[in-house]
């Protein structure tokens, strides 16, 4: 029973957590517009292992992970150089039809789950996420030190996170039919919400620490 109300709070914490905008699901949203199910899937897959690993070298490293300081700046200025260049990408999407476009970040001749895999690897913003979550889980003693916790926990993770991303990869699919105006509207607004997601991480990495 204790394993099944880990895996249950794995799976609603990964999944709402998903479910705001970030660079990884808007770009699985506009994979599934440009590209197709198959991109935005392998794309998906490739962010999912990333998020993983993640999650399960935070619960196994929890106490050291949040010291290496360097590091997460590191991540913190590969991942904003990303979102302004989805930005760029994005807008100049707007001006092309639908035939036109290709993929947001995969350039010809490399397969989608690469990018995946190196997108949710360089977002910082998993470390303390996931780390703030099981600190909490730890005090309330649902979450236990036990490789069966961890392993049931880190396979509920990744079943919500894949849950938020299928809504976003058929959003995506719902939008294929639209005409070329509102697929330019969407472009535009898609490269603004990069850039507003830039501003956010750009203010978090200069912001004073209090």
């Amino acid at each position: 029973m204790n394993l099944l109300k880990v895996f249950i709070l794995a799976l609603l914490i990964s999944f709402v957590g998903s479910l705001p905008l970030g660079s990884v699901n808007v770009t699985a949203f506009q994979l599934s517009l440009s590209s197709g199910i198959s991109a935005a899937t392998w794309f998906v897959t490739g962010s999912l292992l990333a998020e993983t690993i993640y999650v399960r070298l935070t619960l196994a490293l929890m106490d050291r992970i949040m010291t290496y300081k360097s590091f997460l700046k590191i991540l913190h200025l590969i991942s904003l150089l990303v979102l302004v260049a989805l930005a760029i990408i994005s807008f100049l999407a707007a001006g092309k039809s639908m035939d036109e476009i290709s993929s947001p970040i995969i350039p010809s001749g490399i397969h989608p789950f690469i990018p995946g895999l190196i997108m949710m690897g360089i977002n910082p913003v998993q470390i303390p996420f996931w780390a703030g979550w099981s600190t909490v889980l730890f005090e309330k003693k649902l979450l236990k030190p036990r490789a069966s916790h961890y392993n049931v926990f880190t396979l509920g993770a990744s079943l919500g996170a894949m849950a938020a991303s299928i809504l976003f990869i058929y959003a995506g699919q719902l939008m294929t039919s639209t005409e070329n105006t509102s697929l330019k509207t969407i472009n535009i607004s898609v490269g603004c919400l990069f850039l507003v997601m830039a501003g956010v991480q750009g203010y978090r990495m200069i912001k004073p620490k209090t």
